[in-house]
C-alpha cells in the first residue's frame, strides 16, 4: 500500500500558468489534490493538500516552495521548491500566449501502521496558456517526472513518469483560482508497481501582494 500511495505522487508542482509573477510579486498559494492511483497490483486513493508562497525574481523567472501532506488512514508529509522560467511573453494578459518551464524537486514521507516509505522526485513541466479577454487562462502542461521510491520490506523503486493536465486559471483582483485535470503514466515491465496510471484532479487559489502586484501592460 505504501509504493501505491507514493507512486505517481508528485505534487501539485504542475498546478499554474505561463504567465510568471511581475518583478517583486509574491503569490500566496494553496490547493487540494485529490487522486486515484491505479498499478498492478495496488490500487489506492489518495486525498492532500499544499501550502506555499511563490517570488518573482524578475518578470520572467519564479521561485516556488510549498509544504504539504494528509492525514487520511496515514501520515503523509511533503515539501517541495521549484523555478520557472518565461520562454514566451504575451503582449498583454487578455490576448495572445505566454509559455514557461519550471524544474521542481519534492520529497515525501508516508507512515501507516507499521509501514513506512519515503520519496523523492524530480519533474519538468511546460505551462502554455492561452490568455482570454476576460483576463482568464486556459492552461495546457505536459509534464515528465522521475520519482525513486524506498519502502520498508520492498525494494527501492525508480519510475519514469509522464502526463499531462488541463486547467483553467480565473483572476479577479488579487485572488486566482485554479481547477484542473490531469494524468500521470509509467510503463516499466521491470517496476513492481507496474503500468501505473495516475488521475488527479486539483483545485488551487492564490492571493497576491507585495510591491510587484499591480500589474503593468506588458
Amino acid at each position: 500500500m505504501i509504493l501505491a500511495l507514493l507512486a505517481g505522487c508528485v505534487s501539485m508542482s504542475g498546478l499554474g500558468t505561463g504567465r510568471t509573477l511581475d518583478r517583486h510579486q509574491v503569490r500566496a498559494f494553496g490547493g487540494t489534490e485529490v487522486g486515484y492511483t491505479t498499478a498492478r497490483p495496488l490500487l489506492a486513493g489518495r486525498i492532500r493538500t499544499d501550502l506555499g508562497v511563490r517570488y518573482g525574481l524578475t518578470d520572467d523567472w519564479e521561485l516556488g516552495g510549498h509544504v504539504g501532506g494528509w492525514v487520511v488512514g496515514a501520515l503523509w508529509g511533503q515539501v517541495g521548491v521549484d523555478v520557472k522560467r518565461r520562454l514566451l511573453r504575451a503582449p498583454n494578459d487578455r490576448s495572445g500566449w505566454d509559455v514557461s518551464v519550471s524544474a521542481a524537486f519534492t520529497a515525501d514521507g508516508v507512515w501507516s501502521g507499521g509501514g513506512s516509505g519515503a520519496a523523492l522526485a524530480g519533474q519538468v513541466p511546460l505551462f502554455v496558456s492561452k490568455n482570454l479577454p476576460n483576463r482568464s487562462e486556459v492552461v495546457f502542461v505536459p509534464r515528465v517526472a522521475l520519482q525513486h521510491i524506498r519502502s520498508r520490506g520492498a525494494y527501492p523503486v525508480t519510475k519514469p513518469l509522464a502526463g499531462l493536465s488541463v486547467g483553467y486559471a480565473m483572476h479577479s483582483g488579487r485572488f486566482t483560482l485554479y481547477p484542473a485535470l490531469g494524468a500521470l503514466v509509467s510503463t516499466n515491465p521491470a517496476d513492481p508497481v507496474s503500468n501505473l496510471v495516475s488521475w488527479e484532479m486539483d483545485f488551487g487559489f492564490g492571493y497576491d501582494f507585495g510591491p510587484g502586484t499591480s500589474r503593468k501592460e506588458r
